[in-house]
C-alpha cells in the first residue's frame, strides 16, 4: 500500500522515525514522496506546538512581535525540541536577549499572568523591581572604555560572561519562562554552551541549528567547556535524551573539523539548518544573520573555541558578533554610514542602520562565495578535468528569504540553507 493512500496523519508515525537526511533522500525519490514529506514538514515544524504550553494563540503572536522588536530568541531545550520533532514535557522556555530590552518583555509576562520568582541564589532581590534596580537594563551601564560611538571588543572579561536570569512562573499547570540577558549580544551565551547539540536558536521569523549534521543526523555533540558540575549535569541530561558526546582528544582535531563545521561561520550559512517560522507574520526580517564567528581548535587546545569580537554602537539598535578578521572591513563601512552624535537616535533610525549593515554583509558574503566558486572552477580547469555539478545544490538550495509559499522553491522542500549541502550525503 502506498503511503499516500493512508490518512494524512499516518505519515507522522512513519516519517517521525526518519532523520532529516533520510527525509531529504526520501523526498527526492518521486513526486508522491516529495508531496508527502512537504506536507509532513508543514505539520511538524510548527513553533506554536511547543509554545502553546506556555502561551495562548494570541499571546504567541504577541511574543513573536516582541522577539522582532527586542531581538529576543529562544534557545535551550525548546530549540532542540523544535528541530528534533519531539517534546520534553517538563522543560522550561529559555529566552535570550540584550539586557536593556528585558524590562519590556518582563512586564508583558506579568501582564499575562506570570509571576516573578527569584532563583534561590537571588534571594536578595525578592521583587522584579529590586531585580531591575540591581541590574539596570540600559547601555548607560556599559563600562567607560566602551561608551564611544563604535567599538569592537574581544570578549574575555568576566564582566561580559555573567548573565542575568529573570525567572517567571505560572501554576496549574506549572510552567516556567526564563529571560537570560546579556549586556552585549546574547548569541555569545549560545556559543559558550557546554556542547554543540544545544547551539540552536529560534527568532521571530527563522530557526537555526548551528551544527545540524552532528546534532540531528548523527546525534553527536562536541564538548566545548572544561569540567564543572553544571556541565556534567547537562551532559547527563542530553545523554538520557539520546545524544553521545565526544571531545577533541577522543575524536582527533582533523576529523572534527569536517564533522562539526570548523572555520568561518555565520548564522544562516550553508552549514546551518535554517527553517522558516510559520505562519509568517507581517514583520520586518530579523538581523540575526549579521552575526558571525570562527570555530577552531588548535593542536594544543583541549576544547574548541568560538572566536569573535563584539560590534556595538549607540547608533545601531542591536549588538552583534563579528568573526575575527572581518571587523576591520565592517568598521570601515560603519564609519561611512553611522552618524556620529552624542544624542541617542530614535529607534526607527537605528533599525534603518541595522538594515544597511545586514544588506552590506549579505552582499559581501555573496561576493566571497562567488570568488570561491571561481577559484574552484579555475583549479579544476587547470587539472584538465571538467568541474562536477553539485547535484545537491539544485535540490537543497533555493531563495535566501523563505516563507510558507516558497518552501518548494525550485522544486525543493528544503529552502536555501535549510539543509546543508552535505547533510544528506
Amino acid at each position: 500500500m502506498l503511503i499516500l493512500n493512508l490518512p494524512t496523519t499516518t505519515d507522522d508515525y512513519l516519517l517521525d522515525g526518519l532523520t532529516p537526511g533520510e527525509l531529504s533522500k526520501y523526498s527526492r525519490t518521486c513526486k508522491a514522496a516529495y508531496s508527502t514529506v512537504k506536507s509532513y514538514m508543514k505539520r511538524k515544524f510548527q513553533l506554536h506546538n511547543l509554545l502553546e504550553r506556555f502561551l495562548t494563540p494570541s499571546e504567541i503572536i504577541h511574543f513573536r512581535k516582541l522577539q522582532c522588536h527586542t531581538g529576543m530568541f529562544i534557545s535551550g531545550s525548546t530549540a532542540v525540541q523544535f528541530f528534533d520533532r519531539t517534546v520534553y514535557p517538563d522543560s522550561d522556555l529559555d529566552c535570550y536577549l540584550e539586557h536593556r530590552f528585558c524590562r519590556e518583555v518582563a512586564y508583558w509576562l506579568i501582564k499575562i499572568g506570570y509571576k516573578y520568582a527569584p532563583l534561590p541564589e537571588s534571594s536578595n532581590v525578592a521583587s522584579l523591581e529590586q531585580a531591575f534596580r540591581s541590574n539596570p537594563p540600559t547601555r548607560e551601564h556599559v563600562p567607560d572604555p566602551f561608551c564611544g560611538d563604535i567599538f569592537f571588543l574581544t570578549p574575555g572579561k568576566d564582566y561580559f560572561k555573567a548573565p542575568f536570569v529573570f525567572n517567571f512562573e505560572k501554576q496549574n499547570p506549572y510552567r516556567k519562562i526564563q529571560l537570560i540577558t546579556s549586556l552585549q549580544s546574547p548569541l555569545e551565551r549560545i556559543l559558550n554552551f557546554h556542547s554543540t547539540c544545544v547551539m540552536n536558536i529560534i527568532t521571530h521569523d527563522k530557526a537555526y541549528a548551528l551544527f545540524p549534521r552532528a546534532t540531528f543526523e548523527e546525534r553527536r555533540s562536541l564538548i566545548c567547556l572544561s569540567f564543572n558540575e553544571l556541565r556534567d549535569k547537562a551532559i547527563e541530561k542530553y545523554t538520557e535524551r539520546g545524544w553521545s558526546f565526544t571531545n577533541v582528544a577522543d575524536a582527533g582535531r582533523n576529523s572534527l573539523e569536517t564533522q562539526f563545521s570548523f572555520g568561518e561561520r555565520y548564522v544562516g550559512d550553508r552549514k546551518c539548518w535554517t527553517l522558516p517560522i510559520l505562519p509568517a507574520l507581517d514583520l520586518p526580517s530579523g538581523h540575526m544573520e549579521i552575526n558571525s564567528w570562527v570555530t577552531k581548535c588548535n593542536s594544543w587546545d583541549e576544547f574548541p573555541s568560538m572566536s569573535y569580537s563584539f560590534l556595538a554602537s549607540k547608533t545601531l539598535k542591536f549588538t552583534y558578533l563579528i568573526g575575527i578578521g572581518d571587523d576591520w572591513e565592517i568598521e570601515d563601512f560603519i564609519e561611512n554610514i553611522v552618524p556620529y552624535s552624542e544624542d541617542e537616535p530614535v529607534d526607527q533610525e537605528q533599525v534603518k542602520l541595522d538594515d544597511k549593515l545586514r544588506t552590506m554583509i549579505r552582499k559581501r558574503r555573496i561576493t566571497i562565495e562567488e570568488e570561491d566558486c571561481n577559484m574552484l572552477y579555475e583549479d579544476t580547469a587547470d587539472g584538465d578535468s571538467e568541474p562536477e555539478e553539485d547535484a545537491s545544490d539544485s535540490d537543497s538550495q533555493g531563495d535566501m528569504d523563505t516563507s510558507e509559499d516558497d518552501i518548494d522553491t525550485k522544486g525543493s522542500i528544503w529552502p536555501r540553507a535549510s539543509l546543508p549541502i552535505d547533510f544528506a550525503v
